[in-house]
């Protein structure tokens, strides 16, 4: 449709550059191929102009002026050009499956026996987004998820739809059913990435704690559904409730991971995340490591290999306000503690060197797939 539309006006414009006497005799006006002056379909009159949506209060007289003229100037009053959108490719939205309704912001959707927090930034009506899962911990939901990790301001900023599911009963009751609420999450995920034509390359997931062990199982179980992963305070600590990274539990592509771990965490033992760290270089034969940064209290880095394989291992030393968390906490969090049913913050006191969420993201940005 661009194409004729872009037709129909470059002979309209041609049609009213020529003088009085020329446009009344057709003279002047390049026609498409196959038409004359004498042609009835040569005849271009004001109810194209209409179809076009262009509209004139008066004659377009050519103005009259010294040496060449810049398009903007050819005519004498303004012309109204068809909408942007009607001329650039705009995905094709509409309700798919949970997903009843489309609309920018913030929205609460029940699929099955969940209820899920989705935030739709206002430019993905309009163009094709990427999503972030991203889920929390025991004891939680998905809007203490969000205030320590900022993914919806985040995902606003960075053209990401943030889609925070919400684990059974409430919270401080909270917790997730390993593999029954995960086939539940990807059900969900399927309906919002239909639905709001999400771009497949930047579907990214991560999850903090018992979120961070759902993060580890879908990127072992599905790693073609995922470009990155940022599982974080989480480690194999229970067989089969991760992800090992030996035989069946090797995942199907070396998807790029960004793993922060505490060396003070009192829930998930750090010498559990160096298991888990070491796991994934012995399995996917990574190199040496390289330092991206390092602080008073965290070490960042970086391992890669062959096939696109990389992984991101922070460790940091901050602690939480509360002595049973301990190190398990988020980096760079200003959680005050304060929604219903919240235990505690699960804020790392500071100063803190980087912000887990925002760390996550840019990290996500950097490794849509195949990159």
């Amino acid at each position: 449709m661009r194409r004729v539309l872009h037709v129909a006006l470059g002979a309209l414009l041609a049609f009213g550059c020529g003088s009085a006497d020329e446009r009344a005799s057709g003279a002047g006006a390049e026609l498409p191929p196959g038409l004359d002056a004498a042609s009835p379909a040569a005849e271009l009159d004001v109810t194209t102009a209409t179809d076009l949506s262009i509209e004139t209060d008066t004659a377009m007289d050519p103005v009259e002026v010294d040496g060449a003229t810049p398009a903007d100037d050819v005519f004498e009053n303004d012309i109204e050009l068809p909408d942007i959108a009607d001329i650039v490719d705009v995905p094709s939205l509409s309700p798919k499956g949970c997903v009843k309704t489309i609309a920018a912001g913030q929205q609460k959707i029940s699929c099955g026996s969940l209820m899920h927090d989705l935030h739709v930034p206002t430019a993905c009506l309009t163009k094709s987004c990427g999503l972030v899962l991203d889920i929390h911990g025991l004891t939680m939901s998905g809007k203490q998820e969000d205030n320590n990790t900022q993914a919806r301001a985040l995902g606003e900023l960075n053209g990401y739809i943030v889609l925070q599911p919400n684990a059974n009963p409430a919270p401080p009751a909270a917790s997730w059913v390993a593999l029954v609420d995960d086939a539940q999450v990807l059900a969900m995920l399927d309906d919002v990435t239909a639905a709001y034509a999400i771009d497949p390359k930047r579907v990214h997931v991560m999850g903090f704690s018992q979120g961070g062990m759902m993060t580890w199982r879908l990127l072992c179980k599905h790693a073609d559904r995922f470009a990155s992963a940022a599982p974080g305070g989480s480690c194999e600590y229970v067989a089969m409730d991760g992800c090992s990274f030996k035989g069946s539990e090797l995942p199907s592509r070396r998807i790029p991971i960004f793993y922060s771990h505490g060396t003070k965490d009192v829930f998930y033992p750090f010498s559990c995340a160096e298991k888990q760290r070491d796991a994934i270089i012995a399995g996917w034969k990574l190199g040496a490591p390289a330092v991206v940064s390092q602080g008073g209290a965290h070490l960042w880095t970086r391992y890669t290999g062959a096939g696109g394989a990389w992984l991101e291992f922070v460790q940091h030393d901050y602690k939480a306000a509360s002595p049973l968390l301990g190190g398990h906490c988020y980096p760079g969090s200003s959680d005050a503690g304060k929604e219903p049913g919240q235990v505690s913050s699960y804020a790392c006191k500071g100063p803190n060197d980087y912000a887990w969420g925002d760390a996550a993201m840019q990290f996500f940005i950097a490794h849509p797939m195949g990159n």
